[in-house]
């Protein structure tokens, strides 16, 4: 971790006053303050994002707020997943829509073909299946995908649309359809496409991921720290 004193007591210290903030993400939504808990913990997952990987860059940020996801979530097949939606387009737009994959219509068009226009989470493939399904394009950039096609990864679309909207640009509140955008129900799904084609995660599957994520790196610190 990149905390700036590395001595195990102040160690342990950093990692329980981060628990006694995630404690108070149950009371937000116990009063009814769902989507303030859904934007702080992806706050806190970019938090910690950025200490586990030392690095103070905002360019950085979503690169690494996927990697935390895929390498230490409680679902790592979920983050790993490419969004159909998003990467053809046919969602909604943001101020943070991401622009570096070059042939962008060839990509699209290809996964039409092969995906059609069904919406759905349980068809979407991972990034490495992807790879493999576009790798037979004639005169694909295959070192440009390779670098940007975690991109449209779920924890990328994540951080895009609730990290960094979400946070900079507006809290959305499902005003227009009177629905929550982020449902809170025990039974319903975790991760779905919602009316409007747009990826949504529910409250209670990510603030489990973030609280097993802060498991993992504190027991991963904590062991490294121990005397040998």
């Amino acid at each position: 971790m990149g905390t700036q004193d590395n001595r195990p007591g102040n160690i342990e210290l950093y990692f329980d006053n981060i628990e006694a903030r995630l404690a108070l993400l149950d009371t937000t939504v116990a009063h009814g303050l769902v989507e303030e808990a859904f934007i702080l913990t992806c706050c806190y997952l970019g938090g910690l994002a950025r200490e586990r990987f030392a690095s103070s860059d905002n360019r950085d940020d979503m690169r690494l707020f996927t990697q935390l996801l895929r390498q230490y979530g409680s679902h790592p097949e979920v983050f790993e997943k490419i969004s159909r939606v998003e990467i053809t387009h046919r969602s909604i737009k943001t101020p943070f829509a991401p622009k570096a994959l070059q042939q962008h219509n060839t990509v699209a068009t290809a996964i039409l073909a092969r995906f059609g226009n069904e919406t759905g989470v349980k068809n979407d493939p991972t990034e490495a299946e992807l790879l493999q399904i576009l790798s037979g394009i004639p005169r694909l950039d295959a070192e440009n995908l390779r670098a940007n096609l975690w991109r449209y990864t779920y924890g990328a679309v994540l951080y895009r649309r609730w990290r960094n909207t979400g946070t900079h640009v507006e809290v959305h509140t499902g005003a227009e359809t009177s629905q929550e955008v982020y449902p809170s129900q025990a039974n319903g799904p975790s991760v779905y496409y919602d009316l409007h084609e747009r990826l949504a995660f529910s409250p209670t599957f990510l603030m489990n991921t973030l609280k097993f994520t802060f498991r993992t790196l504190r027991t991963e610190c904590m062991e490294h720290m121990a005397p040998t």
